[in-house]
């Protein structure tokens, strides 16, 4: 949405919006490069006894995600099936993986991190990431706002559009269907194990996937270790093959509606 509606204002003649969505994706695209970089300088330097080959791979098949990502999204026959897509949400995706793989990279204990020392950094920039998350989701379920109606459906988008044009009539209103008397629009099932699996795995990470135990004197960094490590990589090549596949999916399935 951000996108359609920069390059939207864009297309009419704004070159606010057309210079400010190319500042944000070069912006996007210098932060990761420098960043990837910058991973390569402090997370690979092995010794003889290990020469961080696991956080050598990591980080270039990032890169290399990365620029699958970036070219697939500015690909001509992407652009003729899914018009919207553009380098904007590959810099966002591409800068979002690359913090994983930087979290993820920094937890491995050993010699390919000892040069870098504290993790307080990541701790910090993830803890603001969880902050903007949950200020965007807020402000997207906000039905006082036009950002709000983005999740919203069409019958809860026209309630509010008449109640800003103060249409009073009751017969001329939509009405709400969502009274949970008979049954619900969304899966119950699907949002509460959602939240069942957000708790087990908050459980996991503050005992350090159960190296903490009864009676265990944690002499361990909660967040390192491997476990951790891996669940943050897969999640960010998941974010990036789900980005991939909604581009690629309009033209291996030309049948079906994606909009």
């Amino acid at each position: 949405a951000w996108n359609e509606s920069w390059v939207a204002k864009a297309e009419e003649g704004s070159k606010c919006y057309k210079w400010g969505l190319l500042a944000v994706s070069v912006s996007l695209f210098l932060l990761s490069i420098t960043a990837t970089i910058l991973l390569y300088v402090f997370y690979t330097k092995g010794t003889a006894d290990d020469s961080c080959g696991l956080s050598k791979f990591f980080v270039t098949f990032n890169m290399i995600l990365g620029a699958v990502t970036t070219f697939a999204s500015i690909n001509g026959k992407v652009q003729e099936h899914t018009p919207t897509s553009g380098i904007l949400q590959a810099g966002v995706i591409f800068a979002y993986t690359t913090y994983l793989t930087w979290s993820a990279v920094s937890g491995i204990t050993g010699p390919c991190s000892a040069a870098v020392g504290s993790s307080t950094a990541s701790t910090v920039i993830g803890a603001m990431l969880t902050f903007l998350a949950v200020a965007y989701s807020s402000l997207r379920t906000s039905s006082a706002s036009q950002l709000g109606k983005l999740g919203l459906n069409e019958e809860r988008k026209l309630l509010l559009n008449d109640e800003e044009a103060g249409v009073e009539d009751e017969e001329d209103r939509p009405r709400a269907t969502d009274n949970e008397k008979e049954g619900v629009q969304y899966s119950w099932t699907f949002f509460h194990l959602t939240f069942c699996l957000a708790a087990l795995y908050l459980m996991e990470v503050l005992t350090d996937w159960a190296v903490i135990r009864d009676g265990h004197n944690a002499n361990v960094i909660i967040g390192e270790g491997m476990a951790s490590v891996w669940v943050k990589v897969v999640s960010a090549w998941l974010a990036s093959l789900l980005y991939l596949w909604s581009l690629v999916a309009p033209i291996c399935l030309p049948g079906r509606d994606f909009s």
